[in-house]
Parts: structure tokens; C-alpha cells; sequence
């Protein structure tokens, strides 16, 4: 309504102190990490093999920061909204952003329309509510630490005439359905669903040929039909990936330390996610016979150098 022009992301970013930025981007660490682990490799090969790898890589770390920052802006908008009512001490706010992976993770077979649309909802249901304070009001210095989050529901709680204006329009606005409607037919709730669908969905190349197709996908249709769901699936160049990852420059890994890599990067291995990564390993010719192996097996390091005697 009032044509506001973008902000600035680094100097919103930069606003935030350290301990804000943690739990905003919890994935954050690992991902450079893996960085650093994949330029290692780059030297051993060919230009193609690690774009894909790094494609892969952003591409899932893409949709699980955009989803828990989705989830982190809708926490902040519940806390704000009772702030009037509860008194939120640093160490409860602290705690409830430190919950948000493990309450709901990010699972490697989830459908993910539902996720889609679910995440870009929260996003656009906290914008809308954001955007309705006057620049002057300054939401992000508010929200730039957990001890400024604190101090403004404090402010909320002794009389904030502005946030209680605010509040009663947004509350109005979902009583009288209002709010439902301009949401769903929302520019940007479009945007932030095309975003999210783009990263991670399997792209299919039309070039004539079988077989021609996105293997660092994160999602995947379920059948060649038109109303096959799509689901968080784990790729062929995500199971190479990873297992390098996890195997850190060893000759080899378990398949729990997999699975654990993934968690860091925000996705929760499901039960169908290990039968899929397995046969993905094992098609790779990966799988070592292992009784010492978790489930039988240890996972062979595809990016270890092996020097042979000559």
C-alpha cells in the first residue's frame, strides 16, 4: 500500500548480533562447512561434476533456511501477539528459537506442496503484519537480539498504543476474513512459491532423449501422471555428496554419520529416506560389506584420494 522500496539485506543482516543470527540460520555453519569441503574436492573434477555437487548443495540449503526462517517469523509473531497477556523472560524466547528444528523438522519424505504452502503462508502472514508498523516505528532494531525482542514485549506490555492499534486492525482483518483473502491472492505469497518449488523440485530437461533429467533434485514426483504428488526425495547427487561430506576426508563413513550431515543441513532422514539412500549408495557402488558397519555396511569416501604403490 505504501510502495516500499526493498530494504537492504546486509545492513538488515548486520543489524543482527551474533547469538540473533544463530538462530535465524542455524543450518549457517554447516554450510560453509561443506563449502570448504567441496572446493577441496575441486581439483579431482571435471567443472561439471562440481557445479552439480554444489547445485545440489545450495539447493537444499536454500529451502530449509527459507523454511525455518518462515517458522521463525511466525514464532515471533505468536510471542508478539500474547506479549500483552505473558511476561517472556530472554531465556523463554531463547528457547522456543532453539526449538523450532527439532519440534519440526524438515522430513525427507514430506509432501511438498503442503510444506510449500505452508511455509510461504507463515512468511506472508508475518509480512503483512510487520509491514503495517510506520518506518518510524524501526520493527528491526526490535527484533535485531534476543534481549531487544525481550525489552519490546516489555514495551508491549506497558501500554505500546502503536502495537495495540496494530494489533486490533490484524486481529479485525482475520475475524472478518479479509486478511485470508488479500493473503491468498498475494503477489508475493506467489513469489515465495515459485521460489521454493524451483530449488528444490526435480527439473525435467526436454531434450528428446530418456533418461535426460535433474539428478541433484531434493523432490521428486511420485509417478508420471499429472496429479502425482511431489515429495522430498533424496537424489543420486545428493546421496555422492553427502557421503563425502560425512565420510571428512576419511576412507569411509557409517550411515548414521549420513544421516546425521543431512540433519545439520536441515533435513530429517525418514524411515522410506533410508531405503532410498541405500539403494542411491549401493547403485553408486559406494556400500562396503561391513559387520562392524551400522546396518551391515560402511559407506566408501567417493572424493578420497587413493594412492596406489607402483
Amino acid at each position: 500500500a505504501k510502495d516500499r522500496k526493498p530494504k537492504d539485506l546486509e545492513s538488515v543482516v548486520s543489524a543482527e548480533d551474533d547469538e540473533m543470527r544463530a538462530l535465524l540460520y542455524p543450518s549457517a555453519p554447516e554450510l560453509f562447512a561443506s563449502l570448504d569441503a567441496l572446493v577441496g574436492w575441486k581439483r579431482g573434477l571435471l567443472s561439471s561434476h562440481f557445479t552439480s555437487l554444489l547445485d545440489s548443495l545450495l539447493r537444499l540449503h536454500a529451502f530449509s533456511e527459507v523454511r525455518h526462517l518462515s517458522m521463525a517469523n511466525s514464532l515471533l509473531l505468536e510471542l508478539a501477539l500474547t506479549a500483552d497477556e505473558q511476561d517472556y523472560s530472554e531465556a523463554e524466547i531463547r528457547d522456543k528459537f532453539k526449538s523450532l528444528q527439532e519440534k519440526s523438522p524438515l522430513s525427507s519424505d514430506a509432501d511438498l506442496n503442503e510444506e510449500i504452502e505452508s511455509c510461504a503462508s507463515l512468511l506472508e502472514l508475518a509480512r503483512v503484519f510487520f509491514n503495517e508498523f510506520p518506518d518510524s516505528y524501526d520493527i528491526e532494531s526490535k527484533i535485531s537480539s534476543v534481549s531487544s525482542i525481550a525489552s519490546w514485549f516489555n514495551q508491549i506490555r506497558s501500554g505500546d498504543d502503536q502495537f495495540k492499534l496494530t494489533k486490533k486492525r490484524f486481529r479485525a482483518s482475520f475475524d472478518n476474513g479479509s486478511q485470508a483473502r488479500m493473503i491468498k491472492n498475494a503477489p508475493s505469497l506467489k513469489n515465495f512459491k515459485e521460489f521454493l518449488k524451483y530449488i528444490v523440485q526435480q527439473r525435467v530437461v526436454d531434450t528428446g532423449l530418456e533418461g535426460q533429467f535433474d539428478q541433484g533434485y531434493w523432490a521428486q514426483k511420485t509417478g508420471a501422471y499429472r496429479a502425482a504428488k511431489w515429495k522430498m526425495r533424496i537424489s543420486p547427487v545428493g546421496s555422492l555428496l553427502f557421503a563425502g561430506l560425512a565420510c571428512r576426508g576419511l576412507p569411509s563413513c557409517t550411515f548414521s554419520d549420513i544421516s546425521e550431515r543431512m540433519r545439520k543441513a536441515g533435513l530429517s532422514v525418514s524411515k522410506t529416506g533410508k531405503g532410498q539412500l541405500h539403494l542411491n549408495l549401493k547403485s553408486l557402488g559406494l556400500t562396503i560389506d561391513s559387520p562392524d558397519g551400522v546396518g551391515g555396511f560402511l559407506v566408501s569416501n567417493p572424493f578420497k584420494k587413493h594412492h596406489h604403490a607402483k
